[in-house]
């Protein structure tokens, strides 16, 4: 854990930054705005949703029980009529708080990896761009990649996809530039590579 000693300083503002601008992008900057829309009849939909009982979680339709229901004709004359996708259902009294504190948790535990890959290819005594280059390129990897696979297999419009692209690089260069401002030694020789 040398590099904790190290690097506990960039690990925590990188968080710290990161949970910052994420509070930014969902309530003051624009591009979230139109992620999600409304369903034409709320009350109804959330009528047939009560009277269903479905406990919060994430619901895929059509889906069958077994691997073997997929293939009967029955299911396949289902899945092909449509509609299909994912319901995803929130407990009834969602924590913002809880929420809050979970995703400063999230920027704090893919700083301090960023940190230790970074420490362990980087060492000390090395300059800002050089540093910038490794734990931003760490940090844009981290940020943006990690919700592409949802994307693909479901559906997310290529809006939304974007928008969280915009947020993922805005955190992963904020992550370079703290760690390559503060890494050891690093005070001492700002430029050069």
């Amino acid at each position: 854990m040398s590099f904790f000693a190290e690097l506990w300083l960039p690990i925590l503002l990188a968080s710290v930054l990161c949970f910052i601008l994420s509070s930014l992008a969902w309530t003051v900057l624009p591009h979230h705005d139109k992620d999600y829309k409304a369903v034409p009849d709320h009350d109804a939909l959330a009528a047939k949703l009560s009277e269903l009982g479905l406990q919060p979680g994430v619901y895929m339709f059509p889906m069958a029980d077994t691997k073997q229901a997929m293939r009967t004709p029955e299911f396949q004359q289902v899945y092909a009529k449509g509609p299909w996708g994912t319901l995803t259902l929130w407990p009834a009294k969602a924590s913002m708080g809880r929420n809050l504190v979970l995703t400063f948790i999230y920027f704090l535990i893919v700083s301090l990896l960023i940190g230790y890959v970074g420490y362990q290819a980087l060492g000390i005594d090395v300059r800002f761009a050089r540093v910038f280059q490794i734990t931003g390129t760490i940090g844009v990897l981290a940020y943006c990649a990690s919700s592409l696979l949802g994307a693909i297999w479901f559906a997310v419009p290529l809006r939304n996809v974007l928008s969280n692209l915009i947020d993922g690089l805005a955190y992963g260069l904020a992550t370079g530039c703290v760690f390559g401002l503060l890494w050891p030694a690093s005070s001492t020789i700002i430029t050069g590579g």
